[in-house]
């Protein structure tokens, strides 16, 4: 069974063969666009570390900050800065792409490697015998992003995810900016990535991400035009209309 807090809410159970094989606990909110509460379970009001969730946040400054513009980013470069990405090949060259536009190569990435979340791009690098390299990384959207900001506003983007490089606090300001949340040394954490950053409460991060679709010159049109750049199923879109990916 899985652990959980009184705090908790019974969110899902498992079952097999007629019994509960697990159960497993959490809290929900959900948000109407003007902010407001329409429903919540569970403790909401305990930070949790949103990780990728803020991805489309960290890619304001792509365009608040004129990279976008400077190494004419195509639409499919900003989806891809705002969303996990499965190591498909698109996934690759799109990565690769906004790497090449400001004279670096993946050696420049600092979230690690790992082979493609997608199994088929997996069994293909396999087969052709090649290794999987940070590009495959299903981040490698969101750091190609932090290299084009580096270049672009005149920084080193060596140890650019260490907290003091510059392109670090600037995604702290813009986080802090954005949802009202402070980001500083005492209460920051780590992902996997690595992306140094600090919990939320739910309610200001679900407040500020519906806004993104509605701002025309940010990101959220561009991700709607070019879906497959995240990571999702291709069967899940196809379902939900978007088509062939």
């Amino acid at each position: 069974m899985t652990a959980h807090t009184q705090s908790d809410t019974l969110l899902a159970e498992v079952t097999r063969g007629g019994r509960v094989e697990s159960r497993h606990y959490g809290a929900a909110v959900v948000m109407d666009a003007s902010g407001k509460t329409v429903f919540a379970t569970g403790d909401v009001e305990t930070p949790v570390y949103p990780r990728s969730t803020v991805k489309a946040l960290l890619a304001l400054p792509l365009l608040t900050e004129g990279a976008a513009d400077k190494y004419a980013l195509p639409p499919e470069a900003l989806a891809l800065a705002c969303a996990s990405h499965q190591g498909e090949p698109a996934h690759v060259a799109v990565a690769a792409d906004m790497l090449a536009r400001t004279g670096w190569d993946y050696g420049v990435l600092e979230c690690g490697t790992h082979w493609p979340l997608d199994a088929r791009a997996t069994r293909a690098l396999a087969a052709a015998g090649q290794e999987a390299c940070a590009l495959h990384n299903c981040c490698s959207g969101k750091h190609a992003g932090f290299i084009c900001l580096a270049c672009a506003t005149g920084q080193d983007p060596a140890h650019y995810s260490r907290p003091e490089h510059p392109i670090m606090q600037t995604m702290a300001r813009t986080l802090t900016d954005v949802t009202g949340v402070p980001h500083t040394d005492a209460n920051r954490g780590t992902d996997a990535a690595p992306f140094p950053h600090g919990p939320f409460r739910f309610p200001p991060l679900l407040w500020v991400l519906p806004v993104l679709p509605r701002a025309p010159a940010e990101c959220g049109p561009r991700c709607r035009r070019h879906p497959s750049a995240g990571r999702h199923d291709r069967r899940a879109l196809h379902d939900c209309g978007h088509g062939p990916v």
